[in-house]
């Protein structure tokens, strides 16, 4: 699982979110299969055994992508909400499952911890409708977070080679499995207790926002901060807006705006002054605005400050899935255990292992070669591997390095040293993945006895850690994975709160969802409530975050032009024009604007006046002592500050449905202008879907990306950029960001090191041609 508001000119209005009820569907109840000693358990039915649907089965808060466990060994910890009130009630927990036909029921398992707590192991049957149910322990449970940890070990039947692996897997039915408290209603009694309104066995969660129609403004930029503060509270991980203009009590969260009629026989909990529960035979709805003389916009400052406050409460373990799959913990200038990280160092039996673990680092990150991350790895594997056993170390999909693991007898990696240049990461999410490749000489015959062979072939040890860097801090666009970060955005009149200016091509409905979309997850990402302005024109004064939305056809062509997605020489003005037609296969490249040294420094670091004024200087002598060397590639660009050009450099995929592509203000202080762009506006939804993805969102970074048709997530960086400070002025960051610079732009480092070595030429033959015997 992974904030002031203006007030409505409904005066009278209510804003109601209404939670679908949870179902679930789950075999009749009777004895517990589950064997408590640990004995085999087949894990097979009767295919004429109907199953109904259970309601008072909790689903869990993860979908059918993150219920697949595949390879030979596989795990997935959850953290699981429970109330106050559910902690007192008895707790089955229910799973149930489908491993595949080439898995060996004999030597494959699947083991089961709540709270680091084994609660169950049971051997993994093949084919469909397998179920396992246990009986957790009273007290198990804590209010809040619990981590659910499922841990499947396969086994191949036949196949002894490392392909095989691949076709290991074991998928939970993410809409039958969960935890049974045999009570029919969630209790939600305050809100903090919003996340138990997450356990939907999805992992997109539709919030509907019910609106009338032809709403203005005021009422959809207040529905998406509300939707905002409500994911925020729920700890949704993939929310997605929906736009409706009535109820639907079939699916997802509902938002509803303006008086609604509730259930006749619902039972009401006020959570908060202004917030109240409805719970009935058709879900659950909360009223904002109830009870307080029908003033939204208290009521919906509550919610927000409800958000930003939030702490959340539950086990430590609990806790830690939490933090895991929020993706929050950034780690500089320090070392971390891979194991606290999460890595997989327990002892690995099989021929393919792989595990790996997440690193986030700050928005502001300046990534380049300038230092290196290094990891320590204390590893052992067995001896009698084959000649192409190996070690692989990946960095965000690109190997770093292999070690091999190849030898007659028992081996050992002791403190072996692997550098991650950081130039390697990236602001956000980043993935370290291990992969080790473990075949034996005897596996080519594959005897009963190879197959069944439990003896251990390697294991990283716990000792095993990453040593991260200070690393350079310093704002700079064009970067996407900065679109979530609170600081790259103007601030609202009182100062409470991040604004985005909202600009959309022809204010379609499909167009409001897709803002909507990506404004609530920037706001799970950043933790923080952003205030979008709904405008119709680019703004005039060029300061502060825009986010447009639209058909390339629709939206201005100089906005465009100005995040490189239209090859013209327009350039933003006040007076707007549509472009008369535009597909995505008629852009060619993207086009980046291109800085100069000096003028890549915005204030307040200042450094555009004074080094322009210096620049220009240098110039003048460079040009008269050196002639033409001034237009050696790079030189010009460092002495004279000549502001934003358009270069062209990189071609993009001919089958991309959606384009992200980003630049900052043309003037004044930097701030991120963001497009998100397709050729119409099914392709503008079914993309906006897919690059909000959790494992999308996190990877989203450089200057821009694009999403295929297929789902495929194209980045693409720039060193044409402008930077700006984020933190304190220190000797040190500057020193890293001026590095982080140079190998960035290099280019302008080997013209200046060309201007160096002439310039002491130079004045080494003024000052010899002074010195020695005068006749």
């Amino acid at each position: 699982m992974i904030k002031k508001l203006n007030t409505l000119f409904f005066a009278s209005a209510a804003v109601a979110l209404t939670m679908a009820p949870c179902t679930a569907s789950a075999q009749s109840e009777g004895a517990n299969p589950f064997i408590s000693t640990a004995e085999a358990f087949d894990g097979t039915t009767e295919a004429s055994v109907e199953r109904r649907t259970s309601e008072t089965l909790r689903l869990f808060p993860a979908g059918k992508e993150d219920l697949f466990l595949s390879g030979e060994r596989a795990s997935r910890n959850i953290a699981y909400y429970v109330t106050a009130a559910e902690t007192a009630l008895p707790a089955r927990l229910v799973l149930e499952l489908e491993t595949a036909v080439s898995v060996m029921p004999e030597l494959s398992s699947m083991n089961i911890n709540v709270n680091d707590q084994p609660v169950a192991s049971t051997k993994l049957g093949t084919g469909t409708d397998s179920r396992i149910v246990v009986d957790l322990p009273a007290g198990l449970l804590q209010p809040g977070f619990n981590a659910i940890e499922l841990v499947a070990n396969h086994r191949h039947r036949v196949d002894c080679s490392i392909p095989a692996t691949y076709e290991l897997w074991t998928q939970i039915d993410s809409g039958r499995s969960g935890i049974d408290f045999g009570s029919r209603s969630v209790n939600v009694e305050q809100l903090s207790d919003f996340p138990a309104l997450a356990r939907t066995g999805q992992q997109l969660t539709p919030i509907n926002l019910v609106l009338p129609h032809n709403a203005s403004n005021d009422l959809l930029e207040e529905g998406m901060q509300a939707a905002q503060a409500v994911a925020i509270l729920a700890q949704f991980e993939n929310p997605s807006i929906r736009i409706l203009h009535e109820r639907d009590s079939n699916s997802g969260l509902n938002i509803v705006i303006g008086e609604t009629p509730m259930p006749a026989n619902a039972q009401v909990n006020i959570l908060a002054p202004g917030i109240s529960l409805y719970s009935s035979a058709t879900g659950s709805d909360v009223i904002v605005g109830a009870g307080s003389g029908g003033k939204i916009s208290s009521a919906l400052d509550t919610l927000t400050t409800a958000a930003l406050e939030m702490v959340p409460i539950g086990s430590d373990e609990g806790l830690e899935a939490l933090r895991g799959s929020a993706r929050r913990s950034a780690l500089t200038d320090r070392s971390t255990k891979l194991a606290d990280l999460g890595l997989d160092t327990a002892e690995f039996s099989g021929r393919h292992y792989q595990s790996g673990f997440q690193v986030v680092l700050p928005p502001d990150f300046y990534a380049a070669d300038y230092a290196a991350a290094r990891l320590t790895i204390n590893a052992a594997y067995a001896a009698g591997l084959s000649s192409d056993a190996e070690l692989v170390v990946r960095a965000n999909g690109k190997q770093v390095t292999s070690l091999s693991l190849s030898s007659t007898s028992a081996g050992e990696l002791d403190e072996q040293h692997l550098d991650i240049n950081l130039g390697m990461l990236k602001p956000g999410l980043n993935v370290i993945a291990f992969e080790a490749f473990l075949p034996r000489n005897d596996d080519e015959a594959c005897e009963p006895a190879t197959l069944g062979d439990q003896a251990t072939r390697f294991v990283l040890r716990p000792s095993s850690k990453i040593d991260l860097p200070a690393v350079a801090r310093i704002g700079h666009l064009p970067e996407l994975a900065m679109l979530s970060d609170a600081t790259m955005m103007s601030v609202t009149d009182d100062g409470d709160q991040p604004r985005v200016d909202v600009l959309t091509g022809e204010r379609t409905v499909a167009e409001l969802e897709a803002v909507g979309s990506i404004l609530t997850n920037m706001a799970i990402t950043a933790g923080v409530v952003f205030q979008a302005d709904l405008i119709a024109d680019l703004p005039e004064e060029q300061e502060g975050a825009l986010i447009a939305v639209g058909t390339l056809d629709g939206l201005p062509s100089q906005l465009l032009s100005h995040v490189g997605l239209v090859t013209d020489d327009s350039s933003i003005s006040g007076a707007e024009s549509k472009n008369a037609e535009v597909g995505l296969a008629s852009i060619a490249t993207f086009d980046f604007r291109n800085a100069s040294f000096a003028a890549s420094f915005s204030e307040p670091i200042d450094l555009a006046a004074r080094l322009g004024e210096a620049g220009r200087l240098f110039n003048e002598k460079v040009q008269r002592v050196l002639g033409g060397f001034a237009s050696l590639p790079g030189l010009s660009r460092i002495i004279e500050p000549e502001g934003f050009v358009a270069v062209r450099n990189l071609s993009r995929p001919a089958d991309e449905a959606l384009v992200v592509a980003q630049a900052a203000t043309p003037t004044g202080r930097p701030y991120p202008w963001t497009v998100f762009a397709a050729e119409n506006v099914d392709l503008l939804t079914s993309g906006i879907q897919e690059v909000t993805k959790p494992n999308n969102w996190s990877r989203v970074a450089g200057a821009a990306g694009s999403i295929s048709k297929s789902g495929r997530l194209d980045l693409y960086s720039t060193d044409m950029e402008r930077l700006y400070e984020t933190q304190p002025r220190s000797y040190e960051n500057l020193r890293l960001v001026f590095a982080g610079w140079l190998s960035r732009h290099l280019y302008e480092y080997l013209a200046i090191l060309l201007v160096l070595a002439l310039a002491l030429g130079v004045s080494t033959r003024f000052l010899l041609k002074n010195l020695g015997a005068k006749a």
